[in-house]
């Protein structure tokens, strides 16, 4: 008799504990989170935010009373790059240097996944990362989103494009700074648009998709700063023809049109030299850059 009681218990038990993982999991269990050594042996904390080996972000974490975060996105076309490559830490590099939490995005690829799920992805890391801040009782002060290339197109559709209220991340950004990106479809190559059908087939997404603001009604309030090279033939059709890079200028012309307070800095180069010149120390780069968080910070 005693036996039966204490095997109907077990099954009890069991089935309890099986309960509460199904609702753990469908309430969104908490991110496990994996202390670490990452760029130069600096500490950092990798936060997982999906199943996938490509869903984490990198999050380097230099004071717990307070921090300015910085969101670095890298570039790879929607179809490689790292959250923790040569690019992605250059692009870090100003905010180290101004003591900011740096959090390196990773995110799922093309073809194995397709659009937009990459755009989600990087929102979802957003989430996770600023989730896990406040559960560690960090207060974020404020945040910048860095991208370069395929990063910055993600960041502008984040922060500006039609779908940002879906995404719902846009508000937490203090300011947003677009290296090489992409933005009108207007002076993308013509020669790429009619070769791909206007399709990017990698992705199996239509490229106006992704470069939705040659003429959009609404547009947030987020301070921008464009650096992006005058030929850059990557993605701008005009390239090379009056020393400004026609991507950013067709960009810059809506967000002032919108109200939106915003920046250019134009390189001589073409599309990976913005990344390049941060990285050589360029002093006109990483005075416009400094500049821009010196308004958004105050000093």
């Amino acid at each position: 008799m005693r036996t039966s009681v204490l095997a109907i218990l077990i099954a009890l038990g069991v089935i309890a504990l099986l309960l509460l993982a199904i609702f753990l999991a469908e309430q969104g269990a908490p991110n496990p989170v994996q202390p670490g050594k990452g760029w130069d042996g600096r500490e950092r904390v990798r936060i997982r935010y999906g199943e996938d080996r490509r869903q984490f972000v990198d999050l380097y974490l230099p004071d717990r009373r307070g921090v300015w975060l910085a969101f670095v996105v890298h570039g790879g076309g929607f179809r490689g790059g790292t959250a923790t490559g040569t690019s992605a830490k250059t692009m870090a590099s100003p905010f180290f240097d101004r003591g900011f939490a740096v959090a390196s995005v990773e995110y799922r690829v093309c073809p194995s996944v397709k659009w937009p799920t990459p755009i989600e992805d990087i929102a979802r890391g957003i989430k996770a990362t600023l989730s896990y801040l406040e559960s560690e009782g960090v207060e974020v002060r404020g945040s910048v989103y860095i991208g370069s290339s395929a990063g910055a197109i993600a960041g502008a559709l984040l922060i500006y494009g039609p779908e940002a209220d879906s995404y719902g991340v846009w508000n937490v950004f203090d300011g947003y700074i677009g290296l090489s990106g992409g933005y009108c479809i207007s002076v993308f190559p013509e020669a790429r648009l009619r070769e791909s059908n206007g399709t990017y087939l990698l992705c199996d997404a239509e490229i106006r998709e992704m470069f939705p603001f040659d003429d959009f009604i609404e547009v947030k309030r987020v301070p921008a700063l464009l650096i992006a090279g005058d030929e850059d033939r990557l993605l701008d059709g005009k390239a090379g023809t009056d020393g400004i890079n026609h991507q950013a200028e067709c960009f810059a012309s809506l967000l002032r049109s919108k109200g939106v307070p915003v920046r250019t800095l134009y390189v001589k180069g073409g599309h990976g030299v913005p990344v390049r010149r941060i990285a050589a120390g360029d002093d006109r780069v990483l005075s416009a850059i400094d500049g821009f968080l010196s308004d958004l910070i105050g000093g």
